[in-house]
């Protein structure tokens, strides 16, 4: 049987553990100001990336099926300095030289119905370099 004492000391334990688990109000502060906004929606990346490319795989996989992918899809941006030959370019939309930067460059697809307009207000872009570092 625990004496009087081992049981003060067991209960202030305790209370202890229970006031360090609690989140403080600044932490509570900084959760609730990354949740997402109402009705803020995350939506899947298609793995094909350009709705040319689902589609055609689309097609291949399941000849006769109508299209119907509810994924996030990309378009390419293809400027005149542009060299498809390198390849995406990987800095996301972070790349501050869109302008002369000679990767490819991509947008959400606007034409894609499953997009609102609240989520194709920034343009978003696809990485791939296959892991390479490289410089522009």
């Amino acid at each position: 049987m625990p004496s009087s004492r081992e049981k003060a000391v067991k209960r202030v334990g305790e209370e202890i553990m229970d006031l360090l688990s609690k989140p403080t109000a600044k932490e509570k502060s900084l959760a609730d100001k990354f949740k997402s906004q109402g009705g803020a929606q995350v939506m899947e990346f298609c793995p094909h990336g350009t709705r040319a490319e689902c589609v055609r795989n689309a097609k291949t996989d399941k000849p006769g099926k109508q299209y119907e992918c509810k994924k996030l899809h990309f378009k390419k941006i293809i400027q005149s300095h542009t060299d498809e030959s390198l390849g995406d370019c990987s800095f996301l939309n972070t790349c501050f030289h869109m302008d002369s930067c000679k990767y490819v460059h991509y947008e959400v697809d606007n034409a894609d119905p499953n997009i609102t307009n609240k989520t194709t207000n920034e343009p978003a872009t696809k990485n791939s370099h296959n892991g390479e570092n490289l410089k522009h």
